[in-house]
């Protein structure tokens, strides 16, 4: 009996092994034995045992989100947040902070308007809070702030910075909290 072995085994052990035996791998199932084969064409392949391992799945604990805020340039009361993870994201908070270039003093010099208290957070003084729901994966959650249009905006520069997941509710993916913050600009006449 000829036996025939593929040049990938022709080194190591196993081709030994299965030229002592006297089993070819490319053979019917019939002449072989014990030996489970798959139809390739006209080919035979190599039984289950010789297979390599398939590529293993990324464990669901490294799925972690990414939350990125997203500011108009310039500033146009709509805010966003996208998850640009791999993961899906709890509950947050984004808050939004509002300061005139040259102010002095407490409150950024930004204006006041109705509707702005709905935005007030405790822990978060003198910024504007987002609660942003829970996000998927590639998802984004669009915001417009319903006070913007009653805004009287004095001749000045304003910057706005805007930090997702203030709170470090949401266990990101690493790297992930480099990312948390952006800013923008209003300049009016």
């Amino acid at each position: 009996m000829k036996t025939r072995i593929p040049k990938y085994l022709v080194s190591g052990s196993v081709a030994l092994i299965l030229a002592v035996s006297g089993i070819d791998l490319f053979a019917a199932p019939s002449r072989a034995p014990g030996i489970e084969h798959e139809d390739i064409g006209n080919r035979q392949a190599l039984p289950p045992r010789f297979r390599p391992a398939p590529k293993a799945l990324p464990e669901l604990s490294k799925l972690k989100p990414d939350l990125v805020p997203l500011l108009h340039k310039p500033m146009n009361g709509l805010v966003r947040v996208k998850n640009q993870g791999a993961g899906a994201a709890g509950p947050s908070l984004l808050t939004l902070d509002c300061r005139k270039r040259g102010h002095r003093g407490g409150g950024g010099g930004c204006p006041d308007a109705p509707g702005l208290s709905r935005y007030s957070h405790p822990a978060y003084p003198d910024k504007v809070v987002i609660k942003i729901p829970a996000l998927p994966a590639g998802k984004v959650y669009e915001h417009k702030l319903v006070f913007w249009n009653d805004l009287v905006w004095t001749s000045g520069i304003y910057g706005f910075v805007a930090i997702a997941d203030v709170a470090n509710t949401v266990d990101e993916a690493p790297g992930g909290e480099t990312n948390n913050t952006t800013g923008s600009t209003l300049n009016t006449p």
